[in-house]
């Protein structure tokens, strides 16, 4: 356990994926020889290993960490003020500071459904209630592509009663690499989409009902997306005889 600055406390839980890398294994025999808990697992993925530390983890709020995200103190701050203050919250996350390949701000912007459904706008590294995380189930171990389990989260997060707050303050840095999970997300968006839509697709059909009833927001909706994203749309309503 660690005390914030505020005199908060919070914990660490370090989760090793199975690496078999001589430097990260030299490092984490380290960090457990301080004093910080290292839980060792075989490589079951992503989803596995944030859920197996979720589990262990006792306080309320979460906060992932990957190894290409570096937090910023106001993150922990924003996170314990805004959702001890409003229980219906379920996430809050910030802007980035890209470094590495890319540089610059990344800006999240407020939360915005339709944008969500389209490309995923929030990364892991946000402040997450764990009551929210239970309800949802977690982060979805049979994704068709490792490296997309938060966008799910967030769709399905929506799709519960819970909120979920943008903080327009850049509040961790995130390394952007060559080699990154996400760079070829456009070609395995449609099979994303179909699968996430898949989870919710009676709350989705409503939402869509009824953008489909509002010129403005139709047309809205219609420049927002790509055409193989619309055409996926088409294909599920047409499935569900709509």
């Amino acid at each position: 356990m660690e005390q914030y600055p505020d005199k908060s406390v919070y914990e660490i839980i370090i989760v090793n994926d199975g690496s078999t890398d001589a430097q990260t294994i030299e490092t984490l025999k380290k960090l457990e020889e301080k004093g910080y808990f290292v839980l060792n697992q075989e490589n079951t993925g992503l989803a596995d290993a944030r859920n197996n530390g979720v589990k262990l983890a006792k306080g309320d709020y979460i906060l992932p960490l990957d190894s290409d995200n570096m937090i910023r103190p106001d993150y922990i701050k924003y996170g314990i003020e805004i959702m001890d203050k409003n229980p219906k919250v379920g996430m809050v996350y910030g802007d980035a500071q890209l470094f590495g390949t890319r540089n610059g701000i990344r800006k999240a912007g407020k939360y915005n459904r339709r944008r969500q459904f389209v490309w995923n706008a929030i990364d892991a590294c946000a402040v997450i209630r764990k009551a929210a995380l239970d309800e949802i189930g977690g982060y979805d171990r049979n994704m068709p592509f490792m490296g997309y389990e938060d966008w799910n989260f967030v769709v399905s997060l929506d799709f519960s009663d819970w909120e979920i707050r943008y903080v327009k303050e850049v509040l961790y840095d995130y390394r952007v690499s060559d080699e990154s999970m996400l760079t070829d997300a456009d070609e395995k968006r449609t099979s994303l989409l179909n699968y996430m839509n898949s989870n919710n697709i009676e709350s989705f059909r409503k939402e869509y009902i009824e953008l489909i009833k509002e010129s403005d927001a139709a047309e809205e909706f219609r420049k927002s997306v790509r055409p193989l994203i619309l055409q996926l749309f088409k294909n599920i309503f047409k499935k569900l005889g709509f």
